[in-house]
């Protein structure tokens, strides 16, 4: 029981150095490879920031894993981050990697089929609306669930100005 709240003074120190070097290490890595290796753009995006954490973590506080392992991990991984972002900016288009963001309200009308699609309920959605200070479907122009997992709210101008198309460039509509 005592070793469960108290190992070694070494262990300690290990784990000090450990998250040290690797403070350092990130630093290094984020003037390598840009801030867009921590951006949540995309559910890829998403996963792969949660996997660096979850390594970053095993590798201070493992005796398994050794400095090395977890650093030559880690930099693969920002240099596969690195990798598909580029081939996003240089095709200056979704990859394979990307979930296209999908429209679930056209107006004031919801799309059901859209909204099982991205498994987001009508109470879910609701919530989303109310957060954005919307009192009525009828203030909405469209609603989109965005590849990152964000829910987007766009309002009915309250002028003759409509909805520049553009907005909605790349959105599933079916």
């Amino acid at each position: 029981m005592k070793e469960w709240f108290f190992k070694a003074p070494e262990n300690i120190l290990g784990t000090i150095v450990s998250a040290v070097i690797f403070y350092f290490l990130i630093i290094l890595i984020c003037r390598l490879f840009g801030l867009r290796s921590f951006t949540s753009m995309s559910s890829f995006d998403f996963v792969i920031t949660l996997s660096m954490g979850a390594m970053l973590a095993t590798t201070i506080v493992s005796k398994e894993v050794t400095l090395t392992e977890g650093a030559v991990a880690l930099m693969t991984l920002f240099g596969l981050q690195w990798l598909i972002a580029e081939i996003r900016v240089r095709n200056n288009k979704k990859i394979w990697v990307d979930t296209p963001p999908i429209l679930l309200m056209d107006g004031p009308v919801l799309l059901r089929k859209n909204m099982r699609k991205a498994r987001i309920t009508e109470n879910e959605l609701i919530s989303k609306l109310r957060a954005h200070n919307i009192r009525s479907y009828q203030q909405v122009q469209a609603v989109v669930f965005e590849s990152s997992g964000n829910i987007s709210v766009l309002y009915k101008p309250s002028t003759s100005e409509e909805l520049d198309e553009v907005m909605l460039k790349g959105v599933n509509r079916d």
